[in-house]
């Protein structure tokens, strides 16, 4: 995709969407069905969030590391029913932070990532050209590769897809924002089936 193509890309998200950079829209909620892609059907008090919670870290033991990779799995099923979803329309993540070409960021990814992820990690920078922090993704495999950076909190991206945009965000909260109440209402059935769930309490949809 050339340069021209990609800016006319970035003004149809941001005529539709409002802005990349979504997570910052004041009262989202006004223009956007919305809610929170999570484990918890409710929030957790201090001392459950000590116990339940488990999140990607290099210094987690197998057993509990093993644990959060099974919980990882139930986000990429619902991230693969969203690119199934889209049909055959491009996926465009928002991550300005990897379209720099900085060395710093393959030292930091590397021991995160196992040989297949950062080989294909790899693959993903070097085939896709992003401007102004946008990627083009067509594939599952590529897009399976920003969620994880997303999940494991290494490196944050807005995923736009037709009709929602689903945010990368802290503790495996994503917020989740779609036109219609309809299309957020099969997300959480779908979410369900592979156990998560979708919070829509307007109390809690600020991140």
């Amino acid at each position: 995709m050339s340069t021209e193509e990609l800016s006319k890309v970035e003004r149809v998200l941001i005529e539709k969407f409002g802005r990349l950079d979504i997570e910052n829209v004041e009262k989202a909620y006004e223009k956007f069905s919305t809610g929170h892609l999570e484990q918890f059907d409710r929030a957790l008090t201090v001392e459950e969030f000590d116990d339940l919670m488990v999140l990607f870290s290099l210094t987690n033991d197998s057993e509990t590391q093993a644990y959060y990779f099974r919980q990882e799995e139930k986000y990429l099923e619902f991230f693969r029913y969203l690119f199934k979803k889209n049909g055959h329309v491009s996926i465009y993540a928002y991550c300005p932070e990897l379209a720099s070409k900085r060395k710093a960021i393959f030292r930091f990814l590397k021991p995160r990532l196992n040989k297949q992820e950062w080989s294909l990690f790899k693959k993903v920078k070097n085939n896709l050209v992003p401007h102004n922090g946008i990627f083009e993704i067509k594939s599952f495999e590529h897009l399976e590769i920003f969620a994880k950076l997303s999940l494991r909190e290494l490196h944050f991206s807005n995923f736009f897809f037709e009709e929602s945009v689903l945010i990368g965000n802290y503790e495996l909260s994503l917020p989740l924002y779609c036109f219609e109440e309809s299309y957020i209402k099969e997300c959480q059935s779908k979410a369900n089936e592979v156990d998560l769930f979708i919070r829509t309490e307007k109390a809690e949809w600020a991140i």
